[in-house]
């Protein structure tokens, strides 16, 4: 990723004729967008960056052509929920580099942490359900039973947040 980063701050290296690198970090449509680099601003300078995720994966490069500057940012961990947090780094990184003063992180995504919440709330009720179920029909819940359903919600509380990267606290 660094030689990557510095092929593009430098003119391409050889790789590229400097024509096409500039081409491709420069915005092609009005939402910013070139040929693979998003061209935007940061604070008042000029960057162009890209980001990449897979799951348990993510990527962001972050260049200043006027500064000479790149910044890379890998984490071997990823879900839509951490989207936001993990391109703050970059920024955060980028923003220091250049002699400025750092922005908070954004808060969590409501919508992912309510979805999230409901979706344990029914994990644990479907478990509730079932083993009430058991008692009902057989007086007792069978051991298994119980104790299937309890690690069925177990996992649920435990296995949701973490698919969408947050620790259950």
């Amino acid at each position: 990723m660094t030689r990557f980063a510095m092929a593009h701050l430098d003119g391409g290296q050889g790789l590229l004729k400097p024509a096409t690198l500039g081409q491709m970090q420069t915005a092609q449509t009005d939402v910013g967008y070139g040929l693979g680099w998003r061209d935007t601003d940061l604070d008042g300078t000029r960057i162009v960056r890209h980001a990449g995720a897979t799951p348990g994966f993510w990527a962001h490069l972050i260049l200043v052509p006027s500064a000479g500057l790149g910044v890379i940012v890998l984490a071997g961990s990823y879900s839509p929920a951490l989207d936001a947090r993990l391109a703050s780094i970059g920024f955060t990184i980028t923003r220091l580099a250049l002699g400025h003063s750092p922005h908070a992180a954004p808060p969590p995504d409501p919508l992912i942490r309510g979805t999230l919440s409901v979706l344990v709330a029914l994990a644990g009720l479907l478990a509730l359900t079932f083993i009430n179920s058991a008692v009902r029909r057989s007086g007792r819940a069978p051991f298994w039973w119980a104790t299937a359903w309890m690690a069925v919600a177990a996992l649920a509380v435990a296995a949701l947040p973490a698919a969408m990267g947050y620790s259950l606290p």
